[in-house]
């Protein structure tokens, strides 16, 4: 009589198990890669931003302001895209902003365009509403903008977003 060789039954059946548990225990680590390329983008955005914005700065004191000496109409020019700066050098618009004492007058729109000025083409698209295709959407409590991340057209939950003053350019990163 010859001998057969090969795997029993039971250990074709073991082997399927391991694999199962294996399976079980790994899908849920790469299920949830979404949420931390997220948590990815948004810091990356704010590290961009908050850069943009120390740059901004840093040209206004190179070119010999100081805090509290800017007046209305005070604009920089990094290469070819012209920032309008509050009386403090930071960011304020795309344009001459406008303000009351130090305190530039934020509102979403003039966020938007601290966003479009500083950061440029190639950004993520930033809007004052949700739509398909948004990134971020700006609001304000002059002079403090917030930038909310969007996803689908809605704000991603957890909530994900940052501020930005245009007075003292201080920023902070909420990003669960």
């Amino acid at each position: 009589m010859k001998q057969q060789s090969g795997f029993t039954l039971i250990e074709l059946i073991m082997v399927i198990v391991i694999l199962g548990i294996l399976a079980a225990v790994a899908l849920p680590k790469f299920a949830d890669l979404s949420t931390d390329a997220r948590k990815a983008s948004v810091a990356g955005v704010f590290g961009g931003f908050s850069s943009a914005s120390s740059i901004v700065h840093a040209t206004w004191m190179a070119k010999g302001s100081a805090a509290g000496t800017a007046v209305l109409g005070t604009t920089i020019t990094l290469e070819t895209t012209t920032v309008g700066v509050g009386s403090t050098g930071y960011a304020a618009d795309n344009v001459a902003p406008t303000q009351v004492g130090n305190v530039p007058t934020m509102t979403a729109t003039t966020c938007m365009n601290v966003w479009n000025a500083i950061l440029g083409s190639g950004a993520p698209v930033v809007a004052v509403a949700s739509a398909a295709g948004v990134d971020y959407v700006s609001s304000a409590a002059s002079p403090v903008c917030t930038y909310t991340y969007q996803t689908n057209g809605a704000a991603a939950s957890p909530a994900r977003s940052f501020t930005y003053n245009a007075t003292t350019g201080a920023m902070a990163l909420t990003n669960p």
